[in-house]
């Protein structure tokens, strides 16, 4: 690889010299062309190892290359229209790309991937349902406008296929349900934290930073991937916590389905569908005697508050979602239950059954109509994953059991300690203190403070 890329380095060396070459000239002006030439030497070899690098990495340069940029200011030449032609990001730029990495790989075709299938749209209410509880209504508001998206029908026609906005409490499935539908959609999904965009110079990193600046041959990490999966879903997770500054890319992303990144790339997002979250208002949910209509009404009334009317205005749709009933809250634990045991059986062949009581015992003791579906993983790691990884990787008389018999149940003893069984409900191991972390779970330190 190391020769290949050196001779690489070579060409383009070699390029840049026929590029910008002086024309013939006098004698009497040798001195200033060998000054010249010593100012090329000295530029492509300071950019050696950032072309080097470039090049081990498969990335061919996407814009004007530095040294030549480089060899532009020093020499006050003008940079060849077609030297820029020829590094911008190109389909013939990807193909140089993967020949760097490997020149004897094919190169294979990019996928013409379609957002919204009618395949796909006929069964997306089922394969919701299976992955989202509690929120059926609102699933059902998701699955009639992406009806209307699909057939492309819509007044606008430049803006995105969607627009929408996720509000309600924390934890009671807005991102799983934007994760739902890229995997129903089979198409990529790239989840934007926004509390980490809370800075003017954080949002930057979105479509790229200005020239000059650290990072800025990278790109952005919103404009790169959209250019790579044009059919693709955005989640803006936690919006108004995001700078204001980001509205101004949203407002260009949600009306004219473009956004510009920092190298002057236009980047459509018109087969994208833009999802925001949100948990602006989510405390109305809990009020009593409230009818959930006005739960709704008061919760709109915070939103309008924290965001700007610009950006509530080019949502196609705002969905409202619940809270989570004991009851929804039990097929949510139960749900990471099934992923343990399924992920115990792939790693391990081991089986995992569970008992009725630990199942209760989970439920009443984690659950918080305020926290959502979140503490009911996090308790199932502490009083299950933890516990059981310790006897797996210290125990030997455990490690021998489960090897001769690979399967366990996972229960409560009469003490009300959380307990893994064998064969004959032979107790392989005990959680002594399976009373203090309940007391912690109490004492709302759970979810805080680590071990």
């Amino acid at each position: 690889m190391a020769d290949k890329n050196e001779l690489m380095i070579l060409t383009l060396r070699k390029k840049v010299m026929d590029t910008i070459r002086p024309k013939p000239i006098k004698n009497d002006k040798v001195e200033e062309l060998n000054e010249t030439l010593n100012i090329i030497h000295n530029i492509v070899d300071l950019n050696h190892e950032l072309i080097k690098e470039s090049l081990e990495n498969g990335d061919l340069i996407d814009d004007t290359p530095p040294f030549i940029e480089n060899l532009a200011k020093e020499t006050g030449q003008p940079i060849p229209k077609e030297t820029v032609a020829n590094h911008q990001n190109t389909e013939a730029a990807k193909v140089a790309t993967e020949t760097a990495k490997d020149p004897s790989a094919p190169v294979e075709e990019k996928k013409n991937v379609k957002l919204l299938d009618k395949a796909k749209i006929r069964v997306l209410k089922e394969n919701l349902l299976k992955r989202v509880f509690g929120q059926d209504p609102v699933i059902e508001e998701v699955v009639d406008v992406l009806k209307i998206a699909a057939l492309n029908i819509k007044i606008n026609k430049e803006k995105p296929a969607g627009n929408y906005l996720f509000a309600g409490p924390s934890g009671v499935g807005k991102t799983e349900l934007a994760q739902a539908l890229a995997d129903a959609l089979d198409v990529p999904i790239l989840v934007v934290n926004m509390g980490e965009y809370g800075l003017e110079q954080d949002v930057t990193k979105l479509i790229g930073t200005s020239p000059g600046y650290i990072g800025y041959q990278e790109g952005g990490v919103l404009t790169n991937f959209v250019m790579k999966n044009p059919a693709c879903i955005v989640l803006f997770d936690e919006l108004e916590k995001a700078h204001p500054s980001a509205d101004k890319i949203l407002l260009s992303i949600m009306d004219k389905g473009t956004a510009t990144d920092n190298k002057g790339n236009v980047v459509s997002f018109k087969e994208t569908i833009i999802i925001s979250t949100s948990n602006l208002g989510a405390n109305i949910e809990y009020i009593q005697g409230l009818e959930q209509a006005e739960k709704n009404k008061y919760r709109m009334e915070a939103i309008k508050e924290g965001l700007r009317p610009e950006i509530i205005n080019r949502y196609d749709s705002v969905f409202h979602f619940f809270s989570l009933s004991k009851e929804i809250y039990k097929k949510v634990a139960n749900k990471f239950l099934i992923s343990l045991a399924n992920s115990l059986k792939e790693e391990h062949a081991l089986v995992m059954k569970t008992s009725d009581k630990i199942m209760e015992f989970i439920v009443d003791t984690s659950y918080d109509p305020a926290m959502g579906g979140r503490p009911a993983r996090r308790f199932i790691e502490k009083i299950v994953i933890k516990p059981l990884a310790d006897y797996m990787l210290l125990d030997e008389d455990f490690e021998k059991e489960i090897k001769d018999h690979p399967e366990i149940t996972l229960d409560l003893n009469k003490a009300g300690n959380v307990c893994f069984k064998g064969k004959n409900k032979k107790i392989l191991g005990v959680l002594e203190n399976t009373k203090e972390l309940v007391a912690r779970v109490e004492e709302g330190k759970f979810t805080n403070k680590a071990e």
